[in-house]
């Protein structure tokens, strides 16, 4: 998923933020001196809003007003709860009821104009969002070639041409796309949870142009759409479907097909997400050999500390892909292992280490063995979010990779370096 997803549905998800909006006005209201057993549930219900129990802290706070209608501090947190569980409709009516209400402080009702602006931000059903990355930088290896210009095959040296080794370039990247996201009007309750029905379209480009060898420019058309299930912070379930066109040296080489079935899970400060895909990956007619379907089936679980401040995230994937010529055919495992930091305001930093081995199943021409690799990725990222001057709201980043690959075939045996620095933006 993009970053212009994530943010959309973090607009939504993290709802729960707003209660800032009217948390501190809200206790210009008088408390709740009427009954004990009315200050016990008003209690309660924040305790159950500020575990994501909306549905529960809605009830009790109708409960209150059920008594007595006119405390203002209870229906003010009733809108806050109703907003974090994606009911706009409620949400507005009860603000609108209490902006209406001559006898609510001015201090409030400054603060309750905040949280309708955020209501109407969000409910908007039609949210259109573009987006465009820039980078440069430098990568060692960009046809992925080995150190050597000598291989051996079958216990005998061969020696490769100048254009099968190594070869080091220069780079421009350009990822830009609009995504759109459609809200269906009302929520709904999916058993005790309070849900949201979203639709999510996206159309990107990514290319990257090397200025020593045009022939590995590598150019990717996609184009996504598919439902999202939310149910404000507890859980979300998507299926986007999503077609690739890829072109590399500017000759059309693949067009990949699939579904990538998506589940995520809130547990305290714990996200937990499994995904699967499925994809059909065809190829143009000089590499047919190469038309395949691929699957795989992942779990990943992420912990933040320090509301936020500090993150670590860890996964593992097993995938199988089953081609037209059985020496493209492989399957394996990949794991990995990251974490961050945000270490100043706007800034972020992190570390991530991915392990994926591989097994093929058919020998190789020449070499006469299957291939059988394990390949390593180190990822650093240090970022930051600019927020005032020309670059408001643009990101700047600076990225540093390495890659190695090890493989019982010499010919696939690889070092590869990548730095570069990103200036980017979701509009």
């Amino acid at each position: 998923m993009h970053s212009s997803h994530r943010r959309a549905n973090a607009r939504l998800l993290a709802a729960v933020s707003c209660a800032a909006l009217i948390g501190a006005a809200t206790s210009a209201f008088a408390q709740l001196q009427t009954q004990p057993a009315l200050d016990k549930i008003f209690e309660e219900a924040m305790q159950s809003r500020s575990s994501q129990e909306y549905s529960d802290s809605i009830k009790r706070l109708q409960a209150i007003l059920a008594e007595n209608p006119n405390l203002g501090r209870a229906r003010a947190e009733l809108a806050v709860a109703y907003y974090q569980a994606l009911n706009f409709t409620a949400a507005r009516a009860e603000v609108t009821r209490l902006l209406e209400d001559p006898s609510t402080p001015a201090n409030v009702r400054l603060n309750l104009q905040s949280l309708l602006a955020a209501i109407e931000r969000d409910s908007k059903p039609h949210v259109f969002t573009p987006f465009v990355n820039v980078s440069m930088g430098h990568d060692s290896n960009i046809n992925v070639g080995p150190g050597s210009s000598t291989v051996i095959a079958s216990g005998v040296p061969l020696t490769l041409t100048p254009g099968s080794t190594r070869q080091a370039s220069d780079y421009l990247n350009l990822q830009a796309g609009l995504a759109h996201r459609y809200l269906m009007p009302q929520s709904f309750n999916m058993g005790s949870q309070p849900a949201a029905l979203v639709w999510q379209s996206q159309a990107s480009l990514y290319s990257i142009a090397y200025n020593a060898n045009s022939a590995f420019n590598l150019n990717v058309i996609s184009a996504s759409t598919g439902p999202l299930l939310l149910a404000a912070g507890k859980w979300r379930l998507g299926a986007p479907i999503q077609l690739d066109e890829i072109s590399l040296g500017g000759s059309h080489i693949a067009r990949y097909v699939g579904v990538t079935p998506v589940f995520s899970t809130n547990i305290g400060n714990t996200e937990i997400t499994v995904d699967t895909q499925y994809q059909d990956r065809h190829f143009n007619p000089a590499n047919s050999q190469r038309n395949s379907n691929y699957t795989y089936l992942g779990a990943n679980v992420g912990h933040t500390y320090q509301d936020g401040k500090y993150f670590a995230q860890a996964g593992l994937r097993g995938f199988r892909e089953h081609a037209s010529v059985q020496r493209f055919s492989n399957s394996g495992t990949e794991y990995f292992i990251g974490g961050g930091m945000r270490p100043w305001t706007g800034g972020t930093a992190t570390l991530r280490f991915t392990e994926k081995e591989i097994t093929y199943k058919d020998v190789e021409p020449v070499f006469a063995v299957a291939r059988d690799e394990k390949e390593k990725r180190v990822a650093l990222n240090v970022s930051h979010l600019m927020n005032t001057g020309y670059l408001d709201k643009w990101t700047i980043s600076a990225t540093y990779n390495v890659i190695r690959n090890k493989s019982n075939v010499d010919l696939y045996v690889y070092d590869r370096h990548q730095v570069g620095v990103t200036l980017g933006r979701t509009f």
